[in-house]
């Protein structure tokens, strides 16, 4: 069996990583679909990094997709330098 590395661009950026994988033909027929329905129901997910790889021997193909992905996280910024503004009042009372 071959074995590889796997390269990423040095600007890439993840939390975590979820493989798909697949060697029978019905379901690599449904990879992509199981990729974006995982997607879907992890909008908090982006991904930064996506790899395919096909491998077999003699008897089985198997296909991979690694989604690399980056948990979306709100950035509250803290304010700065704000102050009350005094609020002017009609007079006439």
């Amino acid at each position: 069996m071959k074995q590889g590395n796997v390269v990423l661009k040095q600007s890439a950026r993840f939390d975590g990583v979820k493989v798909f994988s697949a060697t029978m033909s019905q379901q690599r027929a449904v990879l992509g679909e199981d990729v974006t329905a995982w997607m879907t129901s992890h909008p908090m997910c982006k991904p930064t990094e996506v790899i395919v790889t096909q491998s077999s021997d003699a008897a089985y193909h198997c296909i991979t997709i690694t989604v690399f992905y980056a948990e979306a996280r709100e950035v509250k910024v803290p304010a700065r330098g704000t102050r009350k503004i005094p609020v002017q009042r009609e007079s006439g009372e």
